[in-house]
C-alpha cells in the first residue's frame, strides 16, 4: 500500500454551548488530493499530535478538562481508533509533542506548574510509559521532537520575553544537551523535521504578519537565515517530509480557518502557492507519514446541469411562456427584447415551472433575445427565440 500524508486538526465547530473539539484526521496520496475528515472519538482543547510508530499511528493530545492529562490513542488504518490511554502525565495545557527513537515512542511536553520545564517520557508499546525525564530546559510554548544525525531532537520557545528558539538534542533520550539559540524568535511554537539531510525548523514570525519562515541546519548548530515562504498561519506550523518534499500545513490566516498546505523540492525556494485540504481547524495541524491509510476520496463534485431556456407563444397570442433548467435557483430574472412586445422590462419567476412574459407576435419571422439569470447570480444565458416558438 503506498504512503500516505495524514493531517490532524481539531474541528472549527462552534456550537450553543462553545467551541466543540473533536479531533479529526484526513489524508492524502499525493499531497495535493484529500480525502474525507475522520472523527477519531477524541477531543482535546489544544492542537494534537501524531506520529507513527510499529505500523499504527498513534495520536497524544490534551485530555478536554482541567486535569491537562496527557492522553494517546492508535490506528492501524486511520479510520478506526482505540480508546485513550493515559500517559499518567499533564501538560500544562499546550500541545505535546510525538516522534520515535531508539525503537521508543517519545511524547514532549511542559510540566503542568509554574517552572514550564520542558519534559520527555516514552513507551516500547504505546500503553505502559516511563516516568518523565527534565531535560533542564524551560518554555513558553509547545515543544517539537524530531530525529536527526542520530539523535532525538527538541526546540521549543524561551521562556521569557524574547521568544527566542532554542533547540537541543540527546543520543539516548536521559541525558541532553545544553540550549543551541538558532537566532530567530516566533510568536508561536515552532515545528521540526528533517529534510534533504537537514534539520528544518518552521515557525510564524514575531511579528503581526504572522508569516511562516523557515531555516534549516546540517548538525543542529550553526542555522541559515530564515525563509519567508510567502505563507501565513493563525497558528503554529507543521512540518514534515513526503515524497521527496519538504511539506508545511498551516492554518490560514483569517476567519475561515481553513487548514492549507504547501511543498517544494528544494526547501530554501517555495512557490507561494497553497492548497485548500477543504477542512477548518480551531488549532494547528500535525502531519505523519503512513502507509497503512484506508483512503476515504472526497467525491467528485458532479458536473453542473447543462443551462437551457426555450420559449412557447401561448395560445392567446398575448404572451409567451420562458422555461429554463440548470441554474443555480429555480427562480429566476427573465429579460426579453426585440419586436411586438408590450414592454420591456424584468421579470421574476419560477423558471422550470415558467414566466410569462407578454408580448404581441404579429410576424412568424420575429426574433426575441431572451436573458435569463438565477438570483443567485451568473451565468447569463442568452439567446434568439422565433416568434413562433423555437426552441434554444
Amino acid at each position: 500500500m503506498p504512503n500516505s500524508l495524514a493531517n490532524a486538526f481539531l474541528a472549527n465547530n462552534t456550537g450553543e454551548f462553545g467551541d466543540t473539539t473533536d479531533i479529526l484526521i484526513c489524508s492524502s496520496l499525493d499531497g495535493v488530493h484529500w480525502s474525507t475528515d475522520t472523527d477519531i472519538g477524541q477531543q482535546s482543547n489544544v492542537a494534537p499530535s501524531i506520529a507513527v510508530f510499529k505500523n499504527k499511528l498513534w495520536i497524544a493530545f490534551i485530555a478536554n478538562n482541567s486535569g491537562n492529562n496527557i492522553l494517546v490513542c492508535s490506528s492501524s488504518n486511520g479510520v478506526d481508533w482505540s480508546n485513550n490511554t493515559d500517559i499518567h502525565q499533564a501538560s500544562n495545557g499546550l500541545s505535546p509533542s510525538l516522534a520515535v527513537f531508539n525503537n521508543q515512542l517519545w511524547v514532549a511536553f511542559l510540566a503542568n506548574d509554574e517552572g514550564q520545564n520542558v519534559l520527555v517520557c516514552s513507551s516500547s508499546d504505546g500503553i505502559n510509559w516511563s516516568n518523565n525525564t527534565d531535560i533542564h530546559q524551560a518554555g513558553s510554548s509547545a515543544p517539537s521532537l524530531a530525529v536527526f544525525d542520530n539523535k532525538l531532537w527538541v526546540a521549543f520557545l524561551s521562556n521569557d520575553d524574547s521568544q527566542r528558539i532554542l533547540v537541543c538534542s540527546t543520543s539516548d533520550g536521559q541525558h541532553w544537551s545544553t540550549d543551541t539559540n538558532i537566532n530567530q524568535s516566533s510568536s508561536a511554537a515552532p515545528s521540526l523535521a528533517v529534510f534533504d539531510g537537514k534539520l528544518w525548523v518552521a515557525f510564524i514570525a514575531n511579528n503581526s504578519g504572522n508569516n511562516v519562515l523557515l531555516c534549516s541546519s546540517s548538525n543542529g548548530l550553526q542555522w541559515s537565515n530564515n525563509i519567508d515562504i510567502g505563507q501565513a498561519s493563525q497558528f503554529s506550523p507543521s512540518l514534515l517530509a513526503f515524497a521527496n518534499k519538504l511539506f508545511v500545513s498551516f492554518v490560514a490566516n483569517n476567519e475561515g480557518k481553513n487548514v492549507l498546505i504547501c511543498s517544494t523540492d528544494v526547501g530554501d525556494h517555495w512557490s507561494g502557492g497553497n492548497i485548500d485540504i477543504n477542512q477548518a481547524s480551531l488549532g494547528s495541524p500535525s502531519l505523519a507519514v503512513f502507509d497503512n491509510f484506508t483512503f476515504v476520496p472526497v467525491p467528485a463534485p458532479a458536473p453542473p446541469p447543462k443551462q437551457k431556456i426555450t420559449c412557447t407563444l401561448n395560445k392567446d397570442g398575448q404572451s409567451a411562456t420562458i422555461k429554463g433548467t440548470g441554474f443555480a435557483s429555480d427562480i429566476c430574472k427573465v429579460v426579453v427584447v426585440g419586436e411586438g412586445l408590450i414592454s420591456t422590462q424584468t421579470y421574476t419567476g419560477n423558471i422550470v415551472a415558467g414566466v410569462q412574459v407578454p408580448v404581441q407576435c404579429t410576424n412568424q419571422g420575429q426574433y426575441w433575445t431572451i436573458e435569463v439569470t438565477s438570483i443567485d447570480g451568473p451565468p447569463t444565458i442568452t439567446g434568439r427565440v422565433n416568434c413562433g416558438g423555437g426552441g434554444l
